[in-house]
């Protein structure tokens, strides 16, 4: 039996959890940001709002690719 490889599952799911705190952090950064680059808030929101929108999508479409080729390697 092949052993797993816990490091990788470990270093995996910290860069996961690091990009969805990324979308969130936004929210601390996002008026230093808008000042420094001159933006509104609207310009700042929009952001936000594809950061936001494309993980959802990418949630998804891991779900849906889930579903379709199973959580585990074959082979």
């Amino acid at each position: 039996m092949k052993t797993k490889n816990r490091y990788f599952i470990l270093s995996a799911g910290m860069v996961i959890q690091f990009c969805a705190g990324i979308i969130y952090g936004w929210s601390i950064f996002r008026a230093p940001v808008a000042e420094y680059l001159n933006w509104d808030v609207g310009a700042a929101s929009l952001t936000s709002s594809i950061m936001l929108s494309m993980f959802v999508i990418g949630i998804i479409a891991g779900g849906y690719a889930q579903d379709n080729v199973g959580s585990k390697k074959r082979g």
